[in-house]
């Protein structure tokens, strides 16, 4: 089988698609939805962050079209690769958000209806801002925060709740389907989103989420 278009999902699967552009005869499209080459993991890894960009320069010649998820992306990869078509496509959310059944979180979780849910939907890493949203709600009355997802560092936001004994306003949420998360997000208050900009890619991040609150009717906290 030899289909029309190939679609790379990042940089680590665009590499061995575009060396193998000749035998597959495929158009190929090269999803950057990050900007692979500066995300925050590389930080303090140089030697890998250089190779990784040397593996994009050398084989990006060979995509057919660069999507990136906002105009800021665009004009970062366009400097550095002028002669490659880059077009803006925004991760924006699906059906499931406009369709979705609402969960009454307060219910599931215990509070009270005075309480105002804060809501983080998303990974856990380091630089979103989730240790800062911690530390805050633990000044304010009649809060809670809500993060929902997983994550390498989510023993380590655990023990930062435990630290400002937030035990009973900091809920931890497993990942969810995505088609389900919006009946999460129905139910809250706030959403947040509080990047820190840790790399490049982080610099000019124009996060999913903050369309998924704006589909929920929520009002957002954004860095």
């Amino acid at each position: 089988m030899k289909p029309d278009v190939v679609i790379a999902s990042d940089l680590y699967s665009m590499v061995p698609i575009a060396q193998n552009k000749k035998q597959l005869q495929s158009k190929i499209i090269y999803d950057s939805r990050e900007i692979y080459t500066q995300l925050a993991g590389l930080i303090n890894k140089p030697i890998i962050q250089k190779l990784w960009s040397w593996y994009e320069k050398q084989y990006i010649s060979k995509i057919n079209c660069v999507l990136a998820n906002a105009e800021i992306d665009q004009t970062y990869l366009n400097t550095l690769y002028p002669d490659v078509r880059i077009e803006v496509i925004k991760n924006l959310p699906g059906q499931s958000f406009l369709q979705s059944n609402k969960i009454n979180l307060k219910e599931l979780l215990c509070l009270n209806e005075q309480q105002k849910i804060f809501i983080y939907q998303g990974k856990f890493h380091n630089g979103r801002g989730i240790r800062f949203a911690i530390k805050c709600i633990s000044s304010l009355k009649e809060t809670v925060l809500v993060l929902i997802g997983d994550g390498p560092m989510k023993t380590q936001y655990i023990d930062c709740a435990k630290k400002y004994n937030m035990e009973d306003r900091v809920f931890f949420i497993d990942s969810v389907p995505y088609e389900e998360l919006a009946n999460f997000s129905n139910s809250a208050y706030i959403g947040l989103s509080l990047i820190q900009p840790i790399s490049k890619s982080y610099e000019n991040a124009l996060p999913n989420k903050l369309f998924e609150y704006a589909v929920s009717g929520l009002p957002v906290i954004c860095s």
